[in-house]
């Protein structure tokens, strides 16, 4: 029994869930085309293993892979998993344009010649599209019965599938568990397929998450014995467990905090502006935000990626002085004194230490020491996400998961035309903006090469005009603590699932 905040844990539609327990339930209920490494401690993020594919290979431009399928590979219905049910997972994960569709946005077209053989057919070269299909949306599921549930892989999709309320309470995959009992927001239990094509069956018969919001009752439960694992809690919550009952994993997760400034003057001209960006950069007290856990410090992010996958490893360091220069260049030398409030956001969530509200608080008071005075806004995730998506924002600090482990792909989100830079309304507003045609040829010739050496020196170089650049600024990688009794053994995290 595993206890979490589940308010956000409303959809299990792999086209539109995007949230937080469903990478789980994704791994657990569905297979992969491919899947990462088994070791004793772990897993391996630089060797890929066949899950429903046996073999897979690019052309030499890196934009055109084949994946062949196990032929004994089958659904929970005992349905032969086919090339179709691939071409029409990833059809309908992209025509539904659900909140995680970007990330089969590379995808030009699918082909299948046979029932064993899928072709996906790229816009642009990936040298690491095999390891894409890993992300845990990405999975392959049973056509057939989800077109007889509303599903459909149409153009269309978006407004004409109606399948995803069926894939919230049931499941339509080819993996160990499958669904028993789905109480969105409240309850979830995950059963054992006995049969499973793919090995012996899983260890545990059942798996059972409840809802508990608050960090502190989940830890509580545990304590008395109402749950086994808690999923994430600041660890000075954990701090009062025996050591001799109850163990701690900690784990290094690519977790990182970002500020996104708006790049559009209708939003607030004065967060619109490069100078005053950089400045207020400059004006972060860095090593302060790493230690606001207390005894329990935060690793620096520096860059776009976190620095174990390849990222910078030296960036912005607090400079007060330069900060109020750049605000002067800017034509701001007392500071903001204009009448529009600068809005500052961020969402309630527990579990990650340090939370978001301290992570704005913080940088806030450290932005007054220039002159810039924000309101702080510590909003439900919801009303949060809505905004943001819709790029309607000053300034937000929120967080980001690569797919899978790459510092590239962690950072493409950032790049010109990713996710978060059009969140921030970047791409949009880019004329004449310092670095951004740098920036976008870097990442064309990145996004061209096949050779990672040359691929991770042009991601460094991205990330280094960045520093001044990009209205993504990340702050600090956070570990997550995840507390269970002792006598649960085998408990690893798992970067994608």
């Amino acid at each position: 029994v595993i206890g979490k905040q589940m308010a956000a844990d409303l959809t299990f539609d792999p086209a539109t869930a995007f949230a937080e327990l469903h990478v789980l339930v994704f791994g657990s209920v569905y297979n992969h085309l491919v899947s990462f490494a088994e070791t004793s401690d772990g897993y391996d993020y630089t060797t890929l293993v066949p899950e429903l594919a046996t073999s897979w290979a690019s052309n030499d431009t890196a934009t055109s892979w084949t994946f062949t399928l196990d032929s004994s590979a089958s659904f929970h219905d005992g349905a032969a998993v086919t090339s179709e049910d691939v071409r029409w997972s990833f059809q309908r994960f992209i025509n539904k344009q659900g909140p995680p569709s970007y990330q089969a946005g590379n995808i030009a077209s699918i082909d299948t010649p046979d029932a064993q053989t899928v072709v996906f057919n790229l816009t642009n070269p990936d040298a690491e599209f095999a390891e894409l299909t890993t992300s845990n949306n990405l999975v392959v599921m049973n056509s057939a019965l989800v077109i007889a549930n509303g599903g459909t892989d149409a153009e269309d999709a978006d407004v004409t599938d109606t399948a995803e309320q069926w894939l919230t309470e049931n499941s339509a995959g080819s993996g160990p568990f499958r669904m028993d009992v789905s109480d969105p927001g409240t309850r979830l239990e995950l059963v054992r397929v006995d049969d499973y094509w793919g090995g012996p069956p899983a260890i545990m018969e059942r798996v059972i998450f409840v809802d508990i919001p608050e960090a502190s009752s989940r830890v509580a439960a545990l304590a008395q014995g109402d749950i086994d694992l808690v999923w994430t809690v600041p660890p000075h919550h954990a701090l009062g467990l025996s050591d001799d009952d109850y163990t701690v994993l900690q784990a290094d997760t690519n977790h990182w905090y970002y500020i996104a400034f708006t790049a559009n003057p209708e939003n607030n001209s004065f967060i619109a502006n490069p100078k005053v960006q950089q400045a207020l950069k400059l004006a972060i007290d860095y090593e302060g935000l790493q230690n606001l856990c207390p005894g329990f410090p935060s690793l620096r992010a520096y860059g776009l990626a976190p620095v174990r996958l390849g990222g910078i490893d030296a960036g912005i360091e607090q400079d007060v002085a330069r900060a109020e220069e750049l605000l002067a260049e800017a034509g701001f030398p007392d500071g903001y004194t204009g009448e529009d409030t600068i809005k500052f956001q961020t969402f309630h969530w527990t579990g990650f230490c340090p939370n978001f509200g301290d992570v704005v608080q913080k940088v806030a008071l450290d932005w007054m020491a220039i002159g810039v005075n924000t309101e702080v806004q510590i909003q439900d995730a919801g009303v949060f996400f809505t905004n943001f998506r819709a790029a309607d924002i000053d300034i937000v600090v929120s967080d980001w998961f690569p797919e899978y482990p790459s510092a590239i792909n962690s950072a493409a989100v950032a790049f010109p035309g990713g996710l978060l830079t059009g969140r921030a309304g970047w791409d949009d507003n880019s004329d004449g903006w310092p670095g951004y045609d740098e920036m976008a040829a870097l990442a064309a010739d990145l996004t061209a090469s096949v050779d990672q050496a040359e691929r991770l020196a042009l991601l460094n170089q991205i990330e280094t005009l960045g520093l001044e650049s990009s209205p993504i600024h990340l702050l600090v990688e956070v570990p997550e603590w995840y507390p269970h009794v002792s006598d649960l053994t085998g408990v690893f995290y798992h970067a994608i699932y």
